[in-house]
């Protein structure tokens, strides 16, 4: 799999490492699951807001290509969690950040912040949820 051009990552929140350490044995695959949908839930996010050209032309040969380039991504350790959004076309930096000539359309910002904000909710719900079964 090629290198991910353009990436956004959720990374040290600390609401997750705080339920980690209050409750170790019941949290890792609830936590685990959590930041796998939070990037998927971002991924869709980052893929409505990707740009996508009407018909093929000489500048987009295959309408839809960079949108169906943003891609979810995890992988976690045994004490690590690792999750985030990539968008794999090798003309996404260019698109998303903009050139001298071409002005930014970023597309993978809206993702991110959809993103932790669910993941975010989501931390505080599962937290309530293990106070409440103690």
């Amino acid at each position: 799999m090629a290198q991910p051009i353009i990436s956004i990552e959720m990374v040290g929140m600390p609401e997750a490492l705080r339920l980690v350490e209050e409750f170790p044995f019941r949290v890792d695959r609830k936590l685990k699951n959590i930041f796998v949908r939070a990037a998927e839930f971002a991924t869709e996010v980052c893929k409505e807001n990707t740009p996508v050209a009407a018909e093929a032309s000489s500048h987009d040969p295959m309408p839809g290509f960079l949108r169906d380039s943003n891609v979810p991504w995890s992988k976690g350790g045994n004490f690590t969690i690792d999750a985030g959004v990539a968008n794999l076309a090798e003309y996404a930096a260019y698109v998303c950040l903009g050139t001298w000539k071409m002005p930014a359309r970023d597309f993978m910002t809206p993702g991110y912040i959809y993103g932790r904000k669910w993941l975010f909710m989501e931390l505080q719900a599962l937290k309530a949820s293990l106070k409440d079964n103690m």
